[in-house]
């Protein structure tokens, strides 16, 4: 594998622990190791630092694992494995979320709740530029296929480096995705429009001002329920309500609720866990990259942002789902007294998500299966998968 020079930047996170005195090992040491930063593999890697002689002091009758607690500090391990790691991801080079369009400290907020110009203009002839070209160009490539321009350009920049070769900072500071309120660990986005030709995703086609002024993206769901209540911290709804959708006609057209396309993500309890440590790089990929930049889905269902958290969400059958696949390198160095962690590389791949159905069945591609999945692993609770199976009703919700 192949990492970008960025990817190798990397800050030091310090646990700061009981200095105890160890019966063995005599000196600190450094483990590194591929895959994920966990109990297991940290003492794998200590484990040939201990079998090692020159490490280790005559007379010692403790087991790697015994020596491995002990430089711990004792009590929860687990606990404290957790927070090394956890750190060692949060304090590598990142990306703040509000610096990804490069327009402004709102413009995030505004995209997200369906707002700016990459949710509200397409690609038009009237008027064109100074050179004659199109204006409102949502992304194109020059004539040299190297650079990216257009309203949204810096997303392919993005996409190219740090969402695949770093860390993105979670936008917790907006209403949409507060993580204090945001208990199911899951988010989701959905829209109702498609403003981008000539990319096989939606019906917008060219000429753009003939043939795109109100087009669809490709169906996915259906739009059951929308309480105005839920959405009110996003979308500034001051009123109470709701709007009943009681079934998609089923040929793209204009009754019921019309062609809605629902996509989401989803991640564990747990702080040090893949899901969770990237699941800011998964938002950017799921919202700004895959869907409007490469499909030009864009704008909010009536009364609901366009994307949040699900607890924000409308009611809807399903949705479709992306899970990230992490390739990481860690070093964990204990100096004697004190234990660090540094993420070296990682290199994030994004896929459908691989789940289980109501039976058990593999089910891939879908929000709420992919929770299932986490469920059954121990990384989320019964009650965060009964909650998000309150916002995916699936066809039938008898």
């Amino acid at each position: 594998m192949n990492f970008s020079a960025g990817s190798l930047l990397a800050v030091v996170a310090s646990s700061v622990l009981q200095n105890v005195q160890s019966e063995c090992v005599k000196n600190g040491f450094d483990l590194t190791f591929q895959g994920s930063c966990n109990y297991s593999n940290i003492l794998n890697k200590f484990e040939e630092v201990f079998d090692n002689p020159v490490n280790r002091a005559d007379g010692c009758n403790s087991t790697a694992e015994e020596e491995l607690t002990i430089l711990l500090g004792g009590g929860d391990i687990d606990a404290t494995i957790r927070s090394i790691c956890a750190e060692s991801v949060d304090n590598f080079s990142s990306l703040d979320f509000d610096d990804i369009p490069k327009a402004g400290p709102d413009f995030v907020r505004e995209y997200y709740n369906g707002n700016t110009e990459w949710n509200e203009e397409h690609e038009t002839n009237f008027p064109l530029d100074g050179h004659g070209n199109p204006t409102n160009i949502l992304r194109s490539r020059n004539a040299n296929g190297r650079n990216i321009y257009g309203d949204a350009g810096n997303v392919q920049n993005v996409y190219d480096g740090l969402a695949q070769y770093g860390v993105i900072s979670w936008p917790g500071h907006l209403s949409n995705f507060e993580l204090d309120k945001c208990t199911t660990n899951a988010a989701m986005c959905c829209w109702p429009s498609d403003r981008q030709a000539n990319d096989n995703n939606g019906n917008c086609a060219a000429p753009y001002d003939a043939e795109c002024e109100d087009s669809d993206p490709g169906d996915n769901t259906n739009l059951c329920y929308v309480d105005f209540e839920k959405g009110v911290l996003s979308t500034g709804f001051a009123g109470t309500g709701n709007s009943v959708h009681n079934g998609d006609d089923g040929n793209g057209q204009y009754e019921a609720e019309g062609p809605i396309h629902c996509h989401g993500f989803a991640w564990a309890n747990d702080e040090s866990d893949f899901t969770s440590s990237y699941k800011a790089n998964n938002l950017f990929y799921v919202s700004m990259y895959d869907h409007m930049s490469q499909r030009g889905y864009v704008r909010n269902i009536q009364g609901a942002p366009m994307c949040a958290c699900t607890e924000q969400m409308p009611i809807v059958s399903r949705s479709d789902c992306t899970q990230v696949d992490v390739e990481e390198e860690f070093e964990i160095h204990y100096d004697g007294g004190q234990w660090s962690g540094k993420l070296a590389k990682v290199y994030i791949d994004f896929n459908a998500c691989e789940g289980f159905d109501r039976r058990g069945n593999n089910d891939n591609n879908d929000l709420w299966a992919y929770m299932n999945r986490l469920y059954r692993e121990g990384k989320i609770t019964i009650d965060q998968l009964m909650e998000i199976g309150k916002v995916l009703v699936g066809d039938d919700p008898d």
